[in-house]
């Protein structure tokens, strides 16, 4: 079973980090502004063709930065929710697993005393009935562990995902501001606009790896999480009614010989 997850303070931190997010591309974007006005400022004072190069590789920065973007508020459309990942996974091991696992027992002849009081053939077809019932709900409770820890493994993986997004943002954040600071000075200028394209290309190759990490990851829990349908439609213990349609079991389904010995025990 899963540890215990706070769903709500789960919830406080992740809506904080996406603000955190979407902050720190509104400062990228006014830096990126700051660094066009210093560097059209500057270009002005220096020979044509250094100032073409710096615009030629200007206009290249700008073409990874709008592809940043994109891809940035592509995700940004659709986040995720981990803590109701976490909810719901919750709910299949209190709901489903923990009231299914108390039955397996109850369920068995074991945890039965009517086949202590009946003698004849309804012992034996009591006790198959009964064996039958136990032995299909034992499939249910490792099944909703199984179903748990699948959801709660994508719940953390849209968070690693986040705050590796958070951290490439970061890194964007701090190498534009660099770039400004060339781009102010004559010399720094024909620097600044290379500066921050190279920048940009790093930014680029980690938010493409996180990418990359969380599709691996997800398919992974897509995996487990198909092997969960598969084993929900296990038979394990149901009685087969023909075409196809499985029951479950009762002890009127159960073989009656005909000889009318059915009784309480003495």
């Amino acid at each position: 079973m899963s540890t215990a997850i706070d769903p709500g303070a789960i919830e406080v931190t992740y809506h904080d980090l996406m603000n955190e997010i979407n902050s720190t591309l509104d400062e990228i974007q006014a830096e990126i502004n700051n660094l066009a006005a210093d560097l059209s400022m500057t270009m002005r004072l220096l020979p044509l063709p250094v100032a073409w190069a710096i615009g030629k590789t200007w206009d290249k920065f700008l073409e990874v930065n709008n592809e940043i973007f994109d891809e940035v508020q592509k995700y940004l459309a659709e986040p995720g929710m981990p803590q109701a990942l976490w909810r719901i996974g919750e709910y299949w091991g209190t709901q489903v697993g923990v009231p299914v696992s108390s039955l397996h027992q109850e369920a068995s002849a074991f945890g039965k005393d009517a086949d202590n009081r009946w003698t004849g053939s309804a012992v034996s077809a009591y006790a198959d009935s009964a064996e039958a019932q136990s032995r299909a709900l034992a499939t249910i409770s490792p099944l909703t562990d199984r179903i748990q820890n699948a959801l709660d493994q994508m719940a953390w993986g849209l968070i690693a995902f986040w705050v590796a997004f958070v951290s490439a943002f970061a890194t964007f954040l701090v190498g534009i501001v660099s770039s400004g600071i060339l781009a102010a000075t004559i010399a720094g200028a024909p620097i600044a606009a290379a500066d921050a394209l190279a920048t940009a290309g790093v930014v680029l190759g980690l938010l493409t790896a996180a990418v990359a990490a969380v599709l691996a990851y997800g398919q992974q829990v897509d995996e487990t999480l198909t092997s969960c349908r598969q084993a929900l439609r296990d038979n394990t213990g149901l009685v087969d009614q023909g075409g196809g349609v499985f029951g479950w079991p009762r002890l009127n389904s159960m073989a009656y010989d005909g000889t009318g010995s059915w009784k309480v025990a003495d």
